[in-house]
């Protein structure tokens, strides 16, 4: 998705139901500004209005107007894109988000009837990522 959103300046998200869009994410990643419909099931750590990206009420207008303004507001594009992409880099990368599945799963070890500790040696070869916890 990245060479494909790369040249973009924005995307916008008006669904009615959403909770971790894969979508901003990839958005966010490229460094698109993403304008979202402020509903209650978009994650509210992930976009910060006039930060990360702007949010947007019901009336398409609103949304049209707000597409509109970023597209003229170099700063905010800018100061919105940078700040997204560092937000996914430190929040919700491969690493971060693999740590955090080791982490359920290590909490869940004594009501599991798998046997522990999870060798990761193996998951190591399969996702090579730079987590600690697959250091030899």
């Amino acid at each position: 998705m990245q060479p494909l959103l790369q040249p973009s300046q924005a995307i916008l998200l008006i669904s009615g139901c959403e909770s971790l869009p894969v979508a901003l994410l990839e958005a966010m990643t490229a460094g698109v500004v993403q304008l979202v419909r402020a509903i209650e099931s978009v994650k509210p750590e992930l976009v910060h209005h006039e930060q990360t990206g702007l949010l947007v009420g019901n009336d398409p207008a609103e949304a049209a107007a707000a597409l509109a303004g970023q597209s003229r507001d170099p700063d905010l594009r800018q100061r919105c894109s940078i700040q997204s992409r560092a937000l996914v880099e430190a929040d919700y990368g491969a690493n971060q988000c693999f740590g955090r599945w080791l982490g359920v799963m290590e909490k869940q070890r004594g009501h599991a009837r798998m046997p522990f500790p999870i060798r990761t040696t193996d998951l190591q070869r399969l996702l090579p990522l730079a987590d600690p916890s697959f250091q030899s």
